[in-house]
């Protein structure tokens, strides 16, 4: 996705049949106006799904929307908090000196 590039290495021996397959996450390259674009996606999503919905319930007779909204806003809420999440840090140099005197 546009989220994160992977780059795939598949290591494959045919005399034993095992295949191996690496994957190297690379950092976060998603520009702001990706991001920009992708919230305003999901905006226009979650109006568009909970307009049917309340139009639906109402045609039915109900008068909100019910669980089903609830679970339309959380899942509007977890996609824009997962565009917008900054990637940890997780540099895999391990630089600290051990105390090795016991």
């Amino acid at each position: 996705m546009l989220i994160r590039k992977v780059s795939v290495v598949l290591h494959a021996t045919f005399h034993t049949q095992t295949i191996s397959i690496n994957l190297k996450p690379t950092k976060n390259i998603m520009s702001t106006g990706a991001k920009v674009l992708v919230t305003i996606g999901i905006l226009i999503g979650f109006f568009f799904l909970f307009g049917a919905l309340t139009f639906t319930r109402k045609s039915g007779g109900s008068t909100t929307p019910g669980i089903f909204g609830l679970t339309l806003f959380g899942g509007m809420v977890a996609g824009i908090r997962a565009v917008w999440k900054k990637p940890k840090n997780n540099d895999d140099s391990d630089n600290h000196q051990l105390d090795k005197t016991s």
